[in-house]
């Protein structure tokens, strides 16, 4: 399974090196020749785990962040409308709260500021409703883990009674999502 994990990230990286335009941009592209084996690859790992990708040291459990990360590299390689992609989408909104959310385990209210703002980005690129995804309205979600004041005043942040761990990258998922609704990105975030 590590090696799956490795080249997971490698066919990602390879398409977000080809074609970054292709999720940040305003429409998709298709990624160069030589990323298409590595999508082709990524399709096929979709599709013979049921629309999802595996955690490298325990292949039973779901790895929410990387079945993403999956659909980021289908869709900035202009196969995001594709089976896996979709399936894969389909999967992550079934089970959105599993991957935003700690109550699984133990870790009730809990919202947690990275998960909700890439899968707002992943549901976007995707065409999915971001109010609806999977019965989670993710822009709701990622204004409310906006810090409205204090030395945090637009950090999105986790709600957790483990603590804080959002991160620079929640941030910037938060905001790229942001980016694409009519709202926009809140001025304290940018």
């Amino acid at each position: 399974m590590r090696i799956t994990r490795h080249l997971t990230m490698v066919a990602t990286a390879a398409v977000f090196a080809t074609s970054i335009s292709g999720i940040f941009g305003s429409s998709a592209v298709s990624a160069a020749p030589s990323a298409q084996p590595a999508l082709v690859w990524l399709e096929g790992e979709l599709n013979d785990n049921g629309g999802v990708l595996s955690f490298s040291f325990d292949p039973t459990i779901t790895d929410w962040g990387l079945t993403i990360d999956a659909i980021f590299a289908l869709n900035a390689g202009g196969r995001g409308s594709q089976p896996a992609a979709s399936a894969a989408t389909a999967a992550v909104a079934a089970h959105i709260n599993d991957y935003i959310t700690g109550e699984a385990f133990g870790d009730p209210g809990s919202a947690y500021a990275g998960p909700i703002g890439k899968s707002m980005l992943a549901a976007t690129l995707q065409g999915a409703d971001v109010h609806h995804f999977g019965g989670v309205d993710l822009e709701a979600l990622s204004r409310a883990a906006l810090q409205p004041s204090g030395i945090h005043q637009g950090r999105f942040s986790d709600v957790s009674m483990f603590g804080d761990f959002s991160n620079g990258f929640g941030e910037a998922l938060n905001i790229l999502a942001l980016a694409r609704t009519p709202g926009g990105v809140p001025s304290d975030a940018a």
